[in-house]
């Protein structure tokens, strides 16, 4: 635990500036410095002078700098150390440009190039970025290495400080060994195994600013998924969760290769991932648990595996009195939600990926998240890769076969990107395995977000094929996609993620907005009612995401899991299994309704009136 606290305390909350804009806000800083300072001193005092007097300006501007930052270090306690930095560099360049003499204008050979009053400047903000980055070094690399290797009684008595607290439960401690100034309390409440150590369900409280309070089951010391943990300090939430993967990659979870290298066998696993859920978000989620993934032969026990842990939410929900096992919501899990990710992506980031959305959405124990992952390689081997879709298409149909053998009821596929091209080039495997399903589809729901596919190929009969194996078909499309738009342009074809008009491209139905018709299996006659553009239309919505400006980077490719609305959107769609006309945040752009095409109820990020 406190290797946990030490890795929220050293990677601190993500800021709202990155590194580009910190560099940007010294330039600025630097400029207004360079022309404002020099032309204020010169008008109110000309050359430095030794009187106090002089020096009241540069004064003032330290203490307010220092108050300043002095209150954010107080109140945040993130990111410390690159905030004092960047503070005592903003004073030295004040107190340098202040005490620079009007008269200096020759060479450096012939004048000194510093005065007696600029080498005392400098030597103390020198000492002072010094003290920083010393302390810097103990907080984010001595500190962690004492709390990785030194678990001897030792060290915690004597470095540490461990003593019973003087509440009477639990124990105190000091937080950042001898250098600290206060001592903090931690304690444990729950089950324990024979040797004292946390194991079942429990909860854990450390009342220091980085500590936690965590929620949720043990295994020998050790948290494991599922639980929910609160920053004590800032209050940011986090959620553990488990997610399974099925695939065919010789990579590593976290490997990346070039080219394609593929197995023939499956390999089916579970992992644990942690979330930011609510709050301010931590910089190192999401993150793998690395004590705790498991790989199986076969599906079922894959599929036995995230069941339990699953069950284990239901059964902590039902039992428990506090609100946090509450949250956890009691039903039992009867679907999953399949992920096909886009190329450059390895397994571990997948999984990461669809662990942020589970836990955004809140989609709880009811529908248990599965990643189906192929060998995507990297950016360079795009179009490479693009062309050997039809080698991998037909592991994703086998992975859904293994999915059926499992005693999985219900499906759900959602895709992302090139993965949108891996569905449809498997759409041949995927109808003869529907065949064998009999009346029921071989997917409840498929969800494409921001898809590569070429729009030439959405045609009349390839949305009939789809719609032979699934209920509805949502796209999630963005006109102002760049990495589709610089596709569109290398490819010499518009793709269907940035496509923001009705389906199929054909002028409407009469009849008005019709009830969604009964699924049945796709037939080859093109004049056969299931297969009508009549019929497809009311299944086939298309969410235009375009205004969405809410957690979108700047490719605007891949927010599917940190916009809110979108995230939302999914669980009404899979787990209520609503309609686009349904759900709550979905308004029709068009007036005739037989024109399926929405847009987010959501003002700009910028609007706060």
């Amino acid at each position: 635990m406190e290797e946990r606290r030490q890795l929220r305390q050293a990677k601190g909350r993500l800021m709202a500036r990155g590194v580009c804009s910190a560099i940007s806000e010294v330039a600025m800083f630097l400029g207004f410095s360079l022309y404002g300072l020099a032309a204020l001193r010169t008008q109110l005092f000309g050359n430095p002078q030794q009187d106090i007097g002089y020096l009241a300006l540069p004064i003032l501007v330290t203490i307010c700098a220092v108050a300043f930052t002095l209150n954010r270090t107080i109140a945040n306690k993130d990111n410390v150390a690159s905030l004092w930095a960047k503070t005592w560099i903003m004073l030295l360049v004040v107190w340098e440009l202040w005490l620079w003499p009007e008269t200096r204008s020759g060479p450096w050979r012939e004048e000194p190039w510093m005065t007696d009053d600029e080498k005392v400047v400098l030597s103390v903000f020198l000492s002072l970025e010094a003290i920083t980055l010393l302390a810097w070094i103990w907080i984010y690399k001595v500190y962690p290495f004492l709390v990785k290797y030194c678990h001897q009684k030792f060290a915690l008595r004597c470095f540490w400080r461990i003593r019973p607290a003087d509440t009477g439960e639990g124990y105190s401690y000091l937080p950042y060994g001898w250098t600290s100034l206060s001592r903090r309390e931690f304690r444990y409440r729950g089950d324990k195994d024979e040797n004292g150590r946390p194991h079942g369900f429990g909860e854990w409280q450390d009342n220091s600013y980085h500590g936690e309070v965590l929620n949720g089951t043990w295994q020998h010391g050790q948290p494991v998924v599922p639980f929910v943990s609160r920053c004590f300090g800032s209050g940011a939430i986090s959620r553990g969760l488990k997610t399974g993967y099925g695939t065919k990659r010789l990579e590593g979870l976290s490997e990346l290769h070039w080219t394609r290298e593929r197995t023939e066998t499956f390999l089916f696993g579970t992992c644990g991932v942690e979330c930011s859920a609510s709050g301010a978000f931590l910089a190192h989620l999401p993150q793998l648990f690395e004590y705790h993934q498991k790989t199986f032969p076969h599906a079922e026990q894959m599929v036995h595996d995230l069941q339990s842990t699953a069950g284990s939410e239901t059964r902590d929900a039902r039992d428990a009195n506090s609100t946090a096992r509450m949250s956890f919501l009691a039903t039992p899990a009867d679907s999953v939600l399949v992920f096909v990710h886009g190329y450059n992506c390895p397994i571990d980031w997948a999984c990461m990926r669809l662990g942020q959305l589970m836990t955004l959405g809140n989609f709880g124990s009811s529908v248990l998240p599965l990643v189906f992952s192929w060998p995507t390689g990297r950016i360079p081997s795009f179009f490479q890769v693009r062309k050997q879709l039809v080698d991998f298409a037909p592991d994703l149909a086998e992975f859904l076969a293994c999915l059926r053998r499992a005693g999985v009821k219900e499906m759900h596929l959602m895709a992302h990107s090139m993965g949108c091209e891996l569905v449809t080039a498997a759409l041949e495997h995927l109808e003869r395995l529907n065949q064998e399903g009999g009346s029921q589809p071989l997917v409840k729901t498929i969800s494409f977000c921001n898809a590569s596919c070429p729009l030439s190929d959405f045609e009349q009969p390839m949305l009939s094929r789809i719609m032979g194996i699934c209920e509805r078909l949502t796209l999630y499309v963005d006109r102002d996609d760049f990495a589709l738009w610089a596709l569109e342009l290398l490819a010499r074809t518009k793709v269907l993620g940035c496509h923001t008009e009705p389906f199929p491209l054909v002028s409407p139905c009469p009849g008005g907005d019709v009830e969604l018709p009964s699924w049945r299996p796709s037939q080859e006659d093109p004049e056969d009612p299931a297969t009508s553009l009549a019929a497809l239309r009311p299944r086939i919505d298309v969410v235009d995401c375009s205004s969405m400006d809410a957690n979108v980077n700047g490719m605007r490719h891949g927010y599917f899991d940190l916009n809110t609305n979108l995230v939302a959107d999914l669980k009404e769609l899979i787990v209520d299994q609503k309609r686009a006309a349904q759900r709550s945040r979905l308004l029709r752009i068009y007036s005739d309704p037989n024109y399926n095409v929405f847009s987010f109820l959501a003002p700009p990020v910028f609007v706060t009136y």
